[in-house]
């Protein structure tokens, strides 16, 4: 079986993975002998989020957030708004974009920051339910200084040609976090050392990269 993400290395089986009632069955990990990242090989996440059945198992538009969810998320944003503060990712910035910014509290936040700091989400519900956020490529500028990706590349079909696809909109830093769990619907887990490796197949220009575990959650931040 070839790697999705990388399409050179070979998938060896790793786990049957039983853990996760949302799917309805087990699912079958395979690590990459090239890049080492472990994925699963059943159908690629857009086919269940049109299904409708994400939303109704993982959790309902995020206008609809509330409670305790809606805190943890919160605390998140503010979490990684400080950390890439604290790392000097704010230095000489202006611009910001937010990739899988679903309703904008990362955005939200940067801008009351003092940051011009836009969203781009592929749903257009919730896109449309947020003045920060857009589903539409057009609408966005032709480079940011600094570009965020949280949760967002253990859902895609490749995490490598995603990395590639949005490289044009990079100025100056790239802010990535994803979990390290598996279960549907994440496709891709990473660890350090697959998380580096995809980075530095992708994107292979850029200068420094630090990355850090927080929580059951890895945090990349590169400089370009």
């Amino acid at each position: 079986m070839i790697c999705p993400n990388c399409n050179i290395g070979q998938g060896t089986f790793e786990e049957n993975y039983n853990r996760d009632r949302r799917y309805g069955k087990a699912l079958n990990y395979f690590r990459c002998t090239t890049c080492g990242i472990v994925f699963h090989n059943e159908p690629t996440p857009e086919d269940w989020y049109s299904s409708g059945a994400y939303r109704k198992h993982v959790h309902p538009h995020p206008w609809q957030r509330q409670g305790y969810g809606l805190v943890q998320i919160k605390k998140r944003a503010l979490n990684q708004a400080v950390w890439l503060r604290n790392l000097g990712a704010f230095k000489d910035v202006e611009t910001a974009l937010d990739i899988g910014a679903q309703d904008g509290l990362l955005v939200k936040l940067l801008n009351e920051w003092g940051l011009l700091a836009e969203g781009f989400d592929l749903d257009v519900l919730t896109a449309a339910q947020s003045p920060w956020v857009t589903s539409d490529p057009t609408k966005l500028r032709n480079k940011y200084h600094l570009l965020t990706m949280s949760h967002v590349l253990e859902h895609v079909p490749s995490p490598m040609e995603f990395l590639i696809q949005w490289s044009s909109y990079i100025e100056h830093w790239l802010f990535i976090e994803v979990p390290q769990t598996k279960g549907y619907p994440h496709r891709f887990v990473f660890d350090n050392s697959s998380l580096s490796r995809t980075i530095s197949l992708a994107l292979p220009r850029h200068k420094t990269i630090q990355t850090m575990e927080i929580g059951d959650c890895l945090r990349a931040l590169l400089e370009f």
